[in-house]
């Protein structure tokens, strides 16, 4: 599964830069999630780490796409206890972007609103008094939802881009395994990150246009 989201990514980035190099971006993203699960009742929320890479191509108007690879901490902490749940993914979102103002060189600013969907992997688990192994065995591997939500790029300089996001992520997977009640179990999180994108190609200051 893991290799299949890299191939995924792979694919995806390769065909960004077919389809118009001069609007693509690539580059680091770190940040904060600030996620519990949902119908637990004694689940609070708990902050944890993500980043990974980014991928951006925008038009200088209107629309653009948004995918990345990141490690995601999720889970919840427990009301009145030091007990806690960690789940760690690897996300694959892929976003559709509107973006707010037009320009590609420095010192633009372009605010932004976004919508899609993410996938992701259980690639390990934490809970106080059970092992790695034990706490993966209570979840189901795949993990998917949708994020919602708003930011804005700012050049730094020509095509190169300082990105940051504030998303709400809705899980639609009932992460337990043999989860079948009527109540399901879901991943809920809000995240902000920040990162920078740089040109994939060389920039021509002459006539604005990526070599």
């Amino acid at each position: 599964m893991i290799r299949k989201i890299f191939y995924f990514i792979t694919i995806a980035l390769f065909s960004f830069k077919t389809i118009a190099q001069q609007n693509v971006s690539i580059g680091p993203v770190i940040g904060l999630n600030y996620s519990t699960v949902s119908n637990n009742s004694a689940a609070e929320f708990k902050a944890g780490f993500v980043g990974g890479i980014f991928a951006n191509y925008s038009t200088k108007t209107d629309f653009g796409f948004n995918g990345s690879l990141i490690f995601s901490q999720l889970g919840n902490n427990v009301e009145n206890s030091d007990n806690y749940l960690t789940l760690n993914y690897l996300q694959v979102p892929i976003n559709l972007v509107y973006y707010f103002g037009e320009g590609m060189r420095e010192g633009s600013f372009r605010p932004k609103l976004f919508i899609g969907p993410y996938i992701g992997y259980l690639v390990s688990a934490k809970s106080p008094g059970f092992t790695n192994e034990q706490t993966l065995n209570f979840f189901n591997t795949l993990d998917y939802g949708a994020n919602i939500g708003a930011g804005f790029n700012y050049a730094i300089k020509n095509k190169t881009w300082l990105n940051v996001d504030l998303k709400y992520g809705y899980g639609f997977a009932n992460i337990p395994k043999d989860g079948k009640g009527l109540s399901k179990f879901q991943n809920r999180t809000l995240s902000l990150t920040a990162g920078i994108s740089f040109p994939l190609g060389t920039y021509d200051k002459k006539t604005g246009k990526m070599k």
